[in-house]
């Protein structure tokens, strides 16, 4: 197997197909998960627990980004 379609998050996708490449395997992505453009209202900077979530995954993923590059892999 040489290339796979990755089906990921779009917030996990740059990270899982950087481990793919480093394993020698190409990939196709289809994320998962985009945010639509809407427009912004003012609940949208009123904090709520799906907020709290996506700025949890968005740390989660800046810290298993910075590990991947700071080990090499």
């Amino acid at each position: 197997i040489t290339t796979v379609i990755l089906v990921a998050p779009a917030i996990d996708m740059p990270r899982a197909r950087a481990e793919f490449r480093a394993a020698g395997i190409d990939t196709i992505a289809a994320a998962t998960g985009l945010a639509s453009a809407g427009s912004l209202r003012v609940s949208d900077f009123v904090p709520s627990a799906p907020a709290l979530q996506a700025s949890h995954d968005a740390i989660y993923e800046i810290l298993a980004n910075a590990v991947r590059v700071l080990s090499g892999r």
